[in-house]
């Protein structure tokens, strides 16, 4: 899903014709699951082994599971959060699951759940006001830069990143994880793509 949504949104982004194919994509899967029917939709979305326990641990009948896990754990330590890692610990001592205990909940499946678990709602306030500066430079850049390149580069940069956040509505790559620092980059190249585009460059100290 979070390849699709790069790839959306480049489409759309680059050429005129695939941004309305992409609004009308959307628009035929609103109306297809309209008329399906949005519960049978979800139903087809949770394993039938789901409705009797949890089951797939690939379905979102298992996620949901954990959020509900994780909206628990947030709601018992909303200040500070559990601390990095530490859900996988905590949540089987202090919250009942329908998840066979040799299996390891590393995470909360979902980016910003488990951003509050580890550093509480203010860091989760923090995060989320990342997502949003980047947005908004990148937004910038794209609007106001005339150069192909930094164009190019600021493109790539925004389906990455949509492409991330669409992946961590489901799944997670913790704060603490090593592969975490392929978002640091992505959030360091969109600050450096917006002051490449504004005309500013960057000025090391005088030695």
């Amino acid at each position: 899903m979070g390849g699709v949504a790069a790839l959306a949104l480049l489409g759309a982004a680059s050429n005129r014709r695939l941004r309305w194919g992409v609004l009308v994509g959307l628009a035929a899967a609103i109306v297809a699951a309209s008329a399906i029917g949005w519960g049978r939709v979800g139903e087809l979305l949770v394993s039938d082994a789901t409705e009797a326990v949890v089951g797939d641990l690939g379905s979102l009948g298992f996620r949901f599971e954990v959020w509900r896990a994780a909206l628990w754990g947030i709601a018992d330590f909303p200040f500070t959060g559990m601390g990095l890692g530490t859900f996988r610990e905590v949540v089987r001592l202090l919250y009942p699951l329908r998840v066979a205990p040799a299996y390891d909940i590393a995470h909360a499946h979902n980016q910003f759940l488990q951003t509050a678990l580890d550093l509480g709602l203010a860091g989760l306030v923090a995060y989320v006001a990342m997502w949003l500066e980047a947005a908004f430079l990148l937004w910038q850049t794209l609007r106001q830069t005339a150069d192909p390149f930094i164009r190019g580069v600021a493109l790539g940069v925004a389906a990455s990143l949509a492409g991330y956040f669409v992946y961590a509505l489901t799944d997670t790559v913790a704060l603490g994880a090593k592969p975490g620092l392929f978002l640091w980059w992505l959030f360091a190249m969109t600050v450096g793509v917006y002051r490449q585009g504004d005309g500013l460059s960057f000025v090391g100290p005088e030695v």
